[in-house]
């Protein structure tokens, strides 16, 4: 799934909380901004996910292919052999 243009700007906002919640961390800045970023970015999360959530609702309903992935493909540690990684 590509990214689309309100996850990048629910991400640039979460950025940018966090860099204001810094400043007013270190006094420079009214607490009270940095409450109002992270206000924002709640709800762009909040907004972001739910309209992903609805795109895969309906791209499940329509019928689309999932593409399936090999557990080779998908592992971390593909390149590593399977006895290294087993847990014991």
């Amino acid at each position: 799934m590509r990214a689309r243009d309100l996850g990048k700007l629910k991400t640039w906002s979460l950025a940018t909380a966090a860099a204001i919640g810094g400043f007013a961390a270190a006094g420079t800045w009214d607490a009270t901004v940095a409450w109002w970023a992270l206000l924002v970015a709640l709800v762009l999360t909040w907004l972001s996910g739910s309209t992903t959530r609805a795109s895969l609702r309906a791209s499940s309903a329509a019928g689309l292919p999932r593409r399936s992935y090999s557990s080779a493909e998908s592992s971390t540690f593909s390149r590593i052999p399977a006895a290294r990684h087993a847990l014991p």
